[in-house]
């Protein structure tokens, strides 16, 4: 299990090319929040832990100094 932090950007692992930044952590679950363009406003929705991770860009390698 990763260890997340508030502002981490991660996705959900059923939809790995939407990014969500985490607003808060309450237990096993985590408060993100997400642009809706429905909406044209932010939206916070709970997650379990375990059904979200770390969003990696797949575009761009990683490179370490």
């Amino acid at each position: 299990m990763e260890n997340f932090k508030v502002g981490d950007v991660v996705c959900l692992n059923s939809a790995t090319n939407i990014k969500l930044t985490v607003t808060s952590i309450e237990g096993d679950y985590l408060c993100v929040s997400y642009y809706s363009a429905e909406r044209q406003k932010f939206e916070c929705e709970k997650f379990p832990i375990d059904a979200v991770s770390i969003y990696q860009n797949k575009n761009r390698g990683v490179h370490l100094l």
